[in-house]
């Protein structure tokens, strides 16, 4: 594993994925991005960031850019902190994990 990305929306629901299962990043909506990514067991979990209005391009671009990176855990956002990776991210809207 190279790299992994963390996201926390409730003390009992998180994620840490590694950046090379990353299967899409796609705007869903003006203010919402869906990161997608295949567990090891095959199957597909995503998370989605609330984002400001008319970011969801440059959000994307940063997630993808830490899917890629070298090596390092990558804190995406915590829900409970209220802390993300970029000033654009207002919340994780939810998380649905795979094993």
């Amino acid at each position: 594993m190279r790299n992994c990305l963390y996201v926390r929306i409730s003390a009992t629901n998180a994620v840490a994925t590694p950046g090379n299962h990353i299967r899409f990043v796609r705007a869903t909506s003006a203010t919402n991005v869906e990161y997608s990514y295949v567990g090891d067991d095959g199957a597909i979990g995503t998370f989605d960031l609330t984002v400001n209005s008319g970011h969801a391009a440059t959000v994307i671009k940063e997630l993808c850019r830490l899917a890629a990176s070298a090596t390092g855990v990558y804190h995406i956002g915590d829900q409970v902190a209220g802390t993300y990776f970029h000033p654009q991210v207002t919340a994780i809207a939810a998380v649905a994990k795979s094993a």
